[in-house]
């Protein structure tokens, strides 16, 4: 995955119904400034359509994805280095995580943890909101 430009708009489709996903990005929330270019959409919101999205709201409950302006979709560990190259207190980590190669390491991690959520979230296969 390649990383889009920091000034290229994001959308983050992320499951505000995981207690730990929420924590985490109301506090990047918290932390962007208005101009920042990030729309955040949780996906556990009754009202959050998936039919214009080349993603199900199953794939997006097994990890976290981003869809920036050209379309492009970037998902799991390299999402977060996408947030985190927009976000002050953040940038600097993202550039080093972008640099350094240890994505694909942080990627092997996050596949951990998400197939684990994913057992907890999704009983039966079955996600639901």
């Amino acid at each position: 995955m390649t990383a889009a430009t920091t000034d290229t708009h994001i959308t983050v489709f992320f499951d505000g119904s995981c207690p730990l996903c929420k924590k985490e990005i109301d506090h990047y929330q918290r932390i962007a400034k208005p101009n920042t270019p990030i729309t955040w959409v949780d996906i556990s919101a009754p009202d959050t359509e998936f039919s214009e999205l080349p993603f199900t709201f199953e794939q997006a409950m097994r990890e976290l994805h981003i869809l920036d302006s050209h379309g492009n979709i970037i998902k799991g560990a390299y999402s977060f280095v996408e947030i985190w190259h927009r976000l002050p207190r953040y940038r600097w980590l993202g550039k080093l995580i972008s640099t350094t190669g240890v994505t694909p390491i942080l990627e092997y991690g996050y596949q951990k943890f998400a197939a684990w959520r994913a057992r907890r979230q999704c009983k039966e296969g079955v996600c639901r909101r």
